[in-house]
């Protein structure tokens, strides 16, 4: 089980927007889509900042992933006080905690949290052809976010993407 102690803020509040999405649909469950629109809607990221960076129509994502997901049930799924994390919505979050322990494997392991960018890169692992459109890819992506964590003075330079 991951400490929520080891997800940023931000990841929560996309977790958070997943749940409030499907449960608009009428379903209990997350997926990918419901990840991917959350995170795009909570704009802002180091994440939504690379996806915009590499053109992808961040707003036109969104609408691929609204018409994915389908229509917007007329009786949501009544929200719960505090929203249980289901078996998927708990395997994203894994997934997201092994991209950080593969993005930083010198960091010590307190050091190692699930954030936006790890989500990101989890969703790219698991579903590249749904930004293969856009010549995103994983690889990429990783350098980029370690490009942005160093430190001002060792970057030595933008990424290739960033112009």
């Amino acid at each position: 089980m991951i400490l929520r102690s080891h997800v940023t803020t931000r990841l929560h509040r996309v977790f958070d927007g997943a749940y409030a999405i499907a449960e608009a649909r009428g379903q209990r469950d997350i997926s990918s889509a419901h990840l991917l629109l959350a995170l795009l809607r909570e704009g802002g990221s180091l994440a939504a900042q690379y996806l915009l960076a590499r053109g992808v129509p961040l707003q036109g994502l969104a609408a691929e992933m609204e018409q994915e997901l389908g229509e917007s049930s007329e009786s949501p799924t009544a929200i719960d006080a505090v929203r249980p994390w289901t078996h998927e919505g708990e395997t994203w979050l894994r997934a997201a905690h092994e991209e950080a322990i593969h993005l930083w494997p010198k960091r010590a392991s307190a050091r190692k949290v699930a954030s936006t960018e790890t989500l990101l890169l989890a969703l790219l692992s698991a579903s590249p052809q749904r930004f293969s459109p856009y010549a995103v890819g994983r690889e990429d992506c990783m350098s980029v976010i370690r490009w942005a964590h160093e430190s001002p003075e060792s970057r030595g330079g933008l990424p290739a993407f960033v112009g």
